[in-house]
């Protein structure tokens, strides 16, 4: 077992995907590539990471409001948790992975 592994493993009943290219020495790593995974989980970090640069930037505070409007089928109970809520952006992010 890797080290990527040995870390995955402390999360019993989570089903957690890696996939990594080390462009420097053409070497990869792929855990559980092929299990299927609800589209919003795939769009959490490229969400987040524009969220933190646009704070970053000073386009806005994470602080800031949003209205949660949840267009997707209701997928592990976000549609009640979300949907016409004001979060701010910083705790959205923390909720994200609930």
């Amino acid at each position: 077992m890797n080290p990527i592994e040995s870390y995955i493993a402390q999360f019993t009943g989570k089903t957690i995907a890696v996939a990594v290219h080390d462009l420097a020495t053409g070497k990869s790593i792929h855990i559980h590539a092929d299990e299927e995974f609800h589209p919003a989980s795939t769009m959490k970090v490229p969400v987040m990471m524009e969220v933190f640069r646009l704070a970053q930037t000073g386009q806005l505070s994470l602080q800031d409001q949003l209205e949660i409007i949840n267009a997707f089928h209701q997928h592990r109970g976000w549609q009640q948790i979300f949907t016409g809520h004001q979060r701010r952006f910083r705790n959205f992010l923390v909720c994200a992975d609930r």
